[in-house]
């Protein structure tokens, strides 16, 4: 009888001391799934938080570009018409004001492209990487071919990284955001012009299949493509989209005046070799190599001292007239005849990327970024007057194009 209750006793305390197991494993795993579910809303909140500052950026860039080139007379131009400008900044956007000698830069931060050290450097499976915490690759080798053995100055972009400051904390550091606006009417048009295009004898085609690593700009298949990112799948390949990202856009679209809209048209603002050498290519596909580049290196070296304000100071230019002396068989008469209408001093069709990022407010000011989130939009500006009773402030900018972009994205 006793052995009986002693192991019936025995019994009971393997129950309780499993029924305690029990207990302590529930309690575990609650507090478990109770911790994840706290740090998954707290990485919900971080990557919220960093896609918001994302957007600050892009609103602030695009209140700047409304500011300064909504105005019919505002000149556009990349940083590379200016003498002393570094050349790693050379895509940097410059905006000119009728009434200013000195440009607004459309980037993030307080510096101009003289004194703006964007040092990088490249890591192992090549990617473009910021020296420092100040500084954001806006333009990496996600967009462009920055291979260390084929890098060229201005390929990748940075972009100086701005605070965002809670309002009832100035110093928190809840996160940053950074912008740059690259000129996409600098470029050449995969696309054909569709909208009042120059009359005869203009050139049929932007010679984009003269460019390497191009190609065939009257395709049926690049015409219904919405965005330059798309053209790799209208088959001009991932290595031409690389290749061409600084010198090739979908299809820019310009304002003659404050109704009349052109697509297409070259902004004359811009000391890129490989533009230069698309126009000559597209007046005549026989000025090839020694011909073009020696027409390009002309316009490049009249360039240093600020953008050409009109059409005609370009076009009345000993800089032009020596590029053309450069080309054969080729009078300065017969190549105006059929590419003045073409020409441009300021452009309507900007790339805004945009970074943000969301800080841990009880890290320190050396700490990395919780979340990061970068995204792009395609901005043109249309012949609508931002406000029709007060037409000083220009024509109006909108987002005609806008997507979130992945690491490999940028």
């Amino acid at each position: 009888m006793r052995l009986g209750h002693r192991e019936s006793g025995g019994f009971a305390l393997v129950i309780v001391i499993s029924l305690l197991t029990m207990l302590v494993l529930i309690i575990y795993a609650i507090s478990l799934i109770g911790r994840v579910d706290t740090q998954l809303g707290s990485t919900t909140v971080y990557q919220i938080q960093a896609r918001q500052n994302a957007l600050l950026g892009l609103r602030l860039s695009l209140a700047q570009l409304q500011q300064t080139a909504g105005a019919l007379n505002s000149v556009t131009g990349t940083a590379e018409v200016l003498s002393g400008s570094l050349p790693a900044n050379s895509r940097w956007t410059g905006v000119w004001q009728s009434n200013s000698t000195s440009p607004v830069w459309l980037i993030s931060g307080e510096f101009s492209p003289s004194n703006f050290i964007a040092n990088f450097s490249f890591g192992t499976d090549q990617r473009v990487i910021s020296e420092s915490q100040d500084n954001v690759v806006m333009v990496g080798n996600g967009s462009t071919n920055t291979l260390a053995s084929r890098y060229l100055p201005g390929d990748a972009v940075l972009a100086p990284r701005k605070l965002v400051s809670e309002a009832v904390k100035p110093t928190a550091e809840l996160g940053h955001y950074a912008y740059w606006v690259g000129d996409e009417g600098v470029k050449l048009s995969a696309q054909l012009p569709g909208v009042n295009p120059p009359a005869s004898p203009a050139p049929s085609s932007y010679a984009i299949n003269l460019m390497k690593y191009s190609w065939t700009p009257d395709a049926t298949n690049v015409a219904n493509v919405i965005s330059y990112e798309q053209l790799n799948e209208a088959g001009a390949g991932a290595t031409s989209i690389k290749n061409t990202f600084h010198h090739v856009t979908l299809l820019h679209m310009s304002l003659l005046d404050a109704s009349t809209r052109r697509d297409g048209l070259f902004n004359v603002n811009t000391a890129s070799e490989r533009i230069w050498r698309g126009i000559v290519e597209t007046f005549d596909s026989n000025q090839l190599d020694t011909r073009s580049q020696n027409f390009a290196n002309e316009i490049i070296a009249g360039l240093g001292s600020g953008p050409y304000r009109t059409v005609g100071e370009f076009t009345a230019s000993q800089t032009l007239l020596n590029a053309v002396g450069k080309l054969k068989g080729v009078t300065a008469q017969e190549f105006l005849t059929a590419m003045e209408d073409w020409f441009a001093v300021r452009s309507d069709t900007f790339r805004i990327r945009a970074y943000g990022d969301a800080m841990n407010p009880a890290d320190d000011d050396d700490a990395t970024p919780e979340s990061v989130a970068y995204c792009e939009a395609i901005v043109q500006r249309t012949t609508d007057w931002l406000d029709p009773a007060n037409q000083a402030l220009g024509k109006k900018f909108v987002i005609t194009y806008f997507r979130w972009l992945g690491p490999d994205d940028i």
